[in-house]
């Protein structure tokens, strides 16, 4: 009898412990549960952030890229410098997007984000290419239909943002996380792939008047190597380094307001003891309105210890009224 006594006073004590053990674990799960909810918001507010990051630099590039409707004043060589500032800028925020850590929650929603950033720098980088093709052409209406399928890409990177932020909003206000994700909108008006209002803007670019077309190229700088060390104001006379060959670099700017092809460069050197002239030719491509391109030419036998005289003739382009700026004459001597 004692036995079964003390074992029906053991029964209460293991119920009472088994009892404490599940308050314990239910204690752990929740204390636990609790940090991996805290631990899930402050992921998604890291992540929100990074978002709101990369939504304020592809808006300061949309900002920059609308502007340039309104700048037709601009060098090719600036208008190239700009665009190809807004590609890298645009190719780094698909680069950042990519190494982002995403929530899980946030995994469907992060796909738009990544389509409408890759849809953006894909249609800059086209957009560009286009352009400068347009630039080149006489006729602008296959260039302009180019430039409108890139910029209908940048459109379409805009609805995908659009998707992306309703998603992606959802979750955080599900979540009761405190964070929002930021408008980003690229093309302030769609309008402007609209094939009448590219024809335009190709025009203004390259600065064609209705009225009168004016034509005319200038050299507006000549270097040569070697490179004068000393200059004789009085005579006009500069003294080169020695040197059995001249190389020459001549930099031509289109002052017209037309595209100029095949635009000539002729060097001429000849000296005083000499009269036979060394002569070398070349051309420029292509020149827009307002560029600037440098042209090469080497090759050229200079005679040491007499005067040597350099002649540089550019153009004349068809139609070409102005021309005293297209000859430029350079006298020197080598020890």
């Amino acid at each position: 009898m004692r036995f079964i006594k003390r074992r029906r006073r053991a029964a209460p004590l293991r119920l009472l412990l088994l009892l404490i053990l599940i308050l314990a674990l239910i204690y752990l799960v929740g204390l636990i549960g609790g940090r991996f909810e805290k631990g899930r918001l402050k992921d998604l507010r890291a992540y929100a952030t990074s978002v709101d990051g990369i939504a304020r630099t592809s808006n300061k590039v949309a900002a920059d890229f609308n502007e340039l409707w309104e700048a037709t004043d601009l060098s090719e060589s600036e208008l190239r410098r700009r665009l190809d500032s807004y590609i890298e800028k645009s190719e780094e925020l698909v680069e950042e997007c990519g190494k982002m850590d995403v929530p899980r929650e946030m995994e469907d929603a992060h796909i738009y984000l990544s389509l409408c950033l890759e849809l953006r720098a894909k249609g800059l980088s086209s957009y560009k290419l286009a352009l400068f093709g347009a630039l080149e052409d006489i006729d602008v209406e296959v260039a302009s239909g180019q430039i409108a399928l890139a910029l209908k890409d940048i459109t379409l990177a805009d609805r995908a943002y659009s998707l992306y932020r309703v998603e992606a909003q959802g979750v955080l206000e599900k979540k009761d996380v405190g964070a929002s994700i930021p408008e980003s909108t690229f093309l302030k008006d769609e309008t402007v792939y609209e094939k009448t209002n590219l024809v335009d803007y190709i025009k203004r670019l390259k600065g064609v008047e209705e009225l009168e077309e004016v034509h005319g190229v200038a050299i507006t700088a000549l270097s040569t190597q070697p490179e004068q060390k000393k200059y004789d104001p009085a005579r006009g006379l500069a003294e080169l380094p020695r040197s059995e060959e001249l190389l020459v670099v001549i930099t031509v700017e289109n002052q017209g307001n037309q595209v100029e092809r095949d635009i000539p460069v002729v060097v001429t050197l000849k000296s005083e003891i000499d009269p036979r002239e060394q002569k070398r030719e070349t051309k420029m491509s292509s020149l827009l309105p307002g560029e600037k391109k440098t042209s090469t030419i080497s090759g050229l036998k200079p005679v040491a210890g007499v005067v040597n005289l350099l002649t540089v003739t550019v153009g004349p382009v068809p139609n070409e009224k102005y021309t005293r700026n297209n000859v430029r004459e350079f006298k020197f001597t080598m020890p």
